[in-house]
Parts: C-alpha cells; structure tokens; sequence
C-alpha cells in the first residue's frame, strides 16, 4: 500500500489532478457564489416590487433561491421560479433561462459536474492500469513470487491507489467549500451543512466505485492499451449516454405535456368560458327584462335582478374554472411524478445517474422541489384569494371587481423538507451505490484471484 501511494504521489496523474480540480473548482464556486448573491438581490427586489403592485385579483409569487444551488444546482437553476396569480386564469409560471443567460451557453461545472464528471474519469485514470501495468512491466510477476497472497496485493493496491485518488478530490472539494461558506451573501443552517457533508460523503462512495471498476476493468484487460479503451467506453455509457438516454424514453412512455401545451390548454378553456359567460349574460338579461317598467321604481327592480343574475353566472363560471384548472395542475403533477420515477427506474444501472439523483434530493434542487413549490403555491392562491374575497364583502365590493389590497398581502412562505426526510428519500439511491460499489470490488477481486494474471 505504502508503495502504492508513493508510487501515484511521484507520478504526473497527482499533479494533473491537483492542476485540473482545485482552479477549477475553486473558480466556479467563486462564479456561482456571485451568480447566487444576483439572484438573491434580484428576488428580494421582486418580492418587495410585487407585494406593492398585488391587486384583490392578482399578485406574483417569487420562488427564494436556495444556497445550495451554488454547489448542486438541479433544475432550480432551469425551471421557473416566478408565478403570475390571478383570480380569473391559471398559474403561469415565468423566468428559467432569463437570468444570465450566457451561463446556459456552457456547461455548469458545479460540484454536481466536477463530482459526477470528473472526478468519475480521474477514478478511472488512476486505476485503469493497476493490474495490466504491473503485467506489463513485469513486477507483478515478481511479486506472485514472493507468495504474497493474492487477496493483500489487491486489497494494498486498492486502499492505495483509492487514496491517492480521494486526497487531491477532497482536498479540491474542501477548498470550494471554504470560498463557499466564506462569500457575504451565504448563509447556511445546520441542515444545510448537514447536506453538504452527507453529499461529501456520498462523493466518496461514488469515487470508489469507479476506481473499482478500473480494477476490474485492469484484472481482465492483457495490456493497458485495451483497459483505457475499455475504461473510456464505460465512462461514456454510465456518465453519458444512459443518464441522458433515460429521460427521452421516459418521456415517451410517460409524456407529459410542455408549458407550452399548458398555456394553449389553459387560453383555450379561458376562451370557452368567456364565450359561455356571454351567452349566459345575454340569454338572462333578455329573460329578466321582457317586463317593460312602468314606473322609475320597477325599473331599478328590473336591473338589480339582472345584476344579481349576472353575479351568480360570474361565481358559477368561476367556480368551475378554477376546478377545473385544479384538476389540470393535479394531473400535470401526477403525471410529471410519474416520468421522474420511470426515468429513476430506467437510469437505475447508471452510478452517475443515481448520484445525481440523492445530490438534488439532499439539496432540495431536484424536480419533487419544483412540484412542492407549485402545490405551496396553488395552497397560498387559495388563502389569498379567498382572504380578498372576504374583504371585498365587506366593503360591499365583490370579487370581479378588482382593485388595490386594503391590507398588507399574505406573505408567501415556502417550507423545505428536513433533512430526515432528505435522507429518508435518498436512502434506496444510496443503497444502490453501495451495491455498485460493493459489485465492482468484488468482481475485479474475484478475477484477480482466480484468473491468471501473471
């Protein structure tokens, strides 16, 4: 083991480690802090712009950035996190890639990339020649000779090169982390620190799987040439095509339907209740003044009916409008549950795709905070709403008349899971790493001591 370490430490492999990871992930979270500090300006500028402007029938609703989308940043960076209310229409869900859009034209090396990506590949540079080197070279048959039981020369080249591959990782990460907690504008709870050294941890198993399966990969390979080439292919399928593969089929064995197809659904049933809300004022209003008034008296009779007539069809239309939008947010999220959970289920053979699934889901950055965001904010348009509605009774005003608030807005406040419940999530992806962990270990093992490696 010993020799091992000394070996990797004196090679180039380290110094092309610690030259490639700490710039890099030093600089984007340095980036990414300052990318956060304008985020966070921005909402804080817009909720207080928006509390000012909400009328009895509308206010927009801002989503609050979360800190941990400096270091894993999901969709929370991608989906939209502004929501327009309004009492006649559904939610529309605005923002996504408006902000800095230029970071979109590249790829976001958060720890998410750096991790998932990168540190995948250096596992695999460090180990891809662990077995098929020392057959090359010859001291591995040197070593045999010595009747070194085969068991301690791998499990010495493993912890060995593990190490060595672990220390300029962590190392890096721990750098970013101090930049990180040390900008003015994070600020963290323990939950959050909590997360990060849950994701820390899960990084280690993640390195160590693929380190193990270069062992493997270097077990079975005669000469070095075929273990990087082998190596380099099953990078390219964990890290790259199944984890993009995945989502396409499952969005085609469980579609579900675009903004887009959203926002022409919901204009569409606003169109057909606009047309049926005019029918029905014109067919009442006819009905109710056939009486011709005689008097001044009779006359207002007549309007008043045919104002209170007209009142009822704009609470019964209303009424099933908003139901039936309801409805249409229940099912988009039902539906939207159900493609996350197929593609798990389809991308489940993937370390890099389990991985990113427990990052998001202890960060809270994932598609389930996108849908618990949407449902807080379908529970605060019902509060609001329903608070304006009893003002506006009691100013003898009724809804469809709009108008300024006559009292502060409802604040929005939006709940974010307990780290228990973070950790409760994750912990089948978690399992299934160490299962990938423990499958790799095993495999190249079993190959080292029954196969002829000399």
């Amino acid at each position: 083991m010993a020799k091992e370490i000394l070996t990797n430490l004196l090679s180039l492999r380290l110094s092309f480690t610690f030259l490639i990871l700490v710039p890099l992930v030093v600089l984007s979270v340095y980036i990414l802090c300052n990318d956060y500090a304008q985020r966070k300006e921005d909402h804080d500028a817009k909720v207080s712009l928006h509390m000012k402007t909400a009328l009895t029938d509308t206010i927009t609703i801002d989503r609050p950035p979360s800190p941990l989308m400096v270091l894993i940043g999901g969709t929370a960076i991608t989906t939209g996190n502004t929501v327009h209310l309004l009492y006649y229409d559904a939610p529309r869900i605005r923002g996504g890639f408006d902000h800095t859009p230029i970071y979109y034209v590249f790829l976001r090396t958060d720890y998410l990339f750096i991790v998932g990506v990168v540190m995948s590949l250096l596992g695999l540079l460090f180990s891809y020649d662990t077995i098929s080197g020392e057959r090359e070279y010859g001291t591995l048959r040197l070593i045999m000779a010595n009747s070194v039981p085969r068991g301690v020369v791998l499990f010495s080249k493993w912890i060995g090169g593990y190490l060595s591959a672990l220390f300029p990782s962590m190392i890096a990460l721990l750098l970013g982390i101090i930049v990180f907690s040390l900008h003015p504008a994070i600020h963290l709870i323990s939950t959050d620190w909590w997360a990060i050294f849950l994701f820390l941890v899960i990084a280690c198993i993640y390195l160590a799987i693929f380190f193990s399966l270069g062992v493997f990969i270097s077990a079975v390979s005669s000469t070095t040439g075929k273990a990087a080439m082998r190596c380099l292919f099953v990078w390219l399928l964990f890290v790259l095509i199944i984890p993009n593969a995945a989502p396409h089929a499952a969005r085609r064995f469980a579609p579900t339907p675009s903004v887009q197809e959203m926002e022409r659904k919901y204009d569409q049933i606003l169109a057909d209740t606009a047309k049926a809300r005019r029918e029905d004022h014109r067919r009442w209003s006819q009905r109710l003044s056939n009486t011709e008034p005689v008097t001044r008296d009779e006359y207002i009779a007549i309007l008043l009916r045919i104002r209170k007539k007209i009142e009822e069809i704009e609470r019964s239309h209303l009424s099933k409008l908003r139901y039936t939008f309801r409805q249409m947010a229940d099912n988009y999220d039902d539906r939207l549950k159900e493609q996350i959970r197929l593609t798990r289920l389809l991308s489940a053979c993937s370390p890099y795709a389990v991985f990113t699934d427990i990052a998001v889901t202890l960060a809270n950055t994932g598609g389930e905070s996108q849908i618990a965001f949407l449902k807080t904010v379908r529970q605060y348009e019902d509060d609001y709403f329903d608070e304006q509605s009893r003002i506006g009774l009691k100013v003898g005003r009724g809804m469809h008349r709009f108008g300024p608030v006559q009292n502060p807005p409802l604040e929005f406040h939006l709940s974010v899971p307990s780290l228990h419940d973070r950790l409760q999530q994750s912990l089948p992806g978690i399992c299934l790493l160490a299962f990938f962990g423990i499958l790799c270990f095993m495999s190249g093992y079993l190959v080292f001591m029954r196969r002829d490696v000399r």
